[in-house]
């Protein structure tokens, strides 16, 4: 598992770097027809978590492939991934955990930190390949404001 460690790093970086593009196509061309995605967090005020977002794989790409079509946050965003920590999941599987920051850009040039939280994802290796079965993005930051239609 250690000799994947920089494979597994390299994959979850170039999935960064297509969100910030924002080439979904090319993003969810890394993940696996069984993907998952989920965005949540814990509402100390509620005293319990908050599921925000809950896709399964043809949802999340129906998402993406209509956001330029959404009003929404203007500007960019650039996500920042670390201490990445890789677990055996068993038959070809990882379970990797990371934290993640999240900039935006205005059309100003103004760049404010937008979010803070982790992901929990699970990567398996098909046909020598890295997939995405799923991701679990849990956030710390819980007021994102509105027109925020990117994943994060």
């Amino acid at each position: 598992m250690s000799g994947y460690r920089e494979e597994i790093s390299e994959f979850l970086y170039h999935l960064s770097e297509k969100l910030d593009e924002e080439l979904y196509e090319e993003f969810l061309s890394s993940c696996d027809a069984s993907f998952h995605y989920q965005v949540g967090a814990f509402s100390p005020e509620l005293g319990k978590e908050m599921v925000w977002l809950d896709h399964d794989y043809k949802e999340i790409r129906n998402l993406m492939l209509l956001i330029h079509q959404h009003v929404r946050m203007k500007g960019n965003f650039t996500r920042n991934i670390s201490m990445i920590r890789i677990k055996d999941g068993g038959e070809n599987c990882y379970e990797v955990r990371s934290q993640i920051m999240v900039m935006h850009t205005d059309q100003s040039g103004t760049t404010k930190l937008f979010a803070v939280g982790s992901y929990s994802d699970r990567i398996t290796r098909k046909q020598d390949q890295l997939r995405l079965l799923e991701r679990k993005v849990y956030l710390q930051t819980r007021n994102l404001g509105p027109g925020i239609h990117v994943p994060i």
